[in-house]
């Protein structure tokens, strides 16, 4: 299958917000409870905030076919966004946008990521070869969820 890399857009954002959602709830459902998962998919409501990170952070997206498969954004040195679609999962799709992420990271003279990683994907942020640095516990509307600070040091 061939996949395609670029910039998103806000034309992207409705694909974008479906994509996150369902992906939350379809492959997160055996790291985090329903109120959980509720509260993190609950910032697809706040649609400004994503209109501003496509805008000012280097937001990519994976289509095939005409269809957004996967997103992922880097804000400096730190990946904000890294979701694939559900009924892509293992078809190298998170690491191609992976790659994508610390290229142009690379390219503004950044010579580490870090991220914050779900239970779920931290699989994936370690065979990177990511380091856990802590677990976080974060509140959204009331709900703790836990995530992983990370981080790789990158060569040129």
């Amino acid at each position: 299958m061939d996949y395609l890399v670029e910039k998103a857009s806000i034309k992207n954002l409705d694909e974008i917000l479906s994509l996150f959602k369902n992906t939350i709830e379809k492959t997160c459902c055996e790291d985090y409870n329903k109120s959980q998962i509720s509260a993190w998919i609950s910032s697809v409501e706040n649609r400004e905030r994503w209109i501003h990170k496509i805008k000012n952070q280097y937001f990519i997206i994976v289509k095939t076919k005409n269809l957004i498969v996967g997103f992922g954004s880097l804000e400096q040195d730190y990946i904000d966004f890294l979701y694939v679609h559900h009924n892509f999962l293992r078809k190298g799709i998170a690491s191609i946008l992976y790659e994508s992420l610390k290229k142009e990271s690379q390219k503004l003279g950044f010579i580490k990521l870090t991220t914050h990683s779900s239970k779920t994907a931290f699989p994936f942020f370690a065979s990177k070869g990511f380091q856990l640095i802590k677990e976080n516990t974060i509140t959204r509307k009331g709900v703790e969820i836990s995530n992983f600070e990370m981080k790789k040091v990158i060569s040129y």
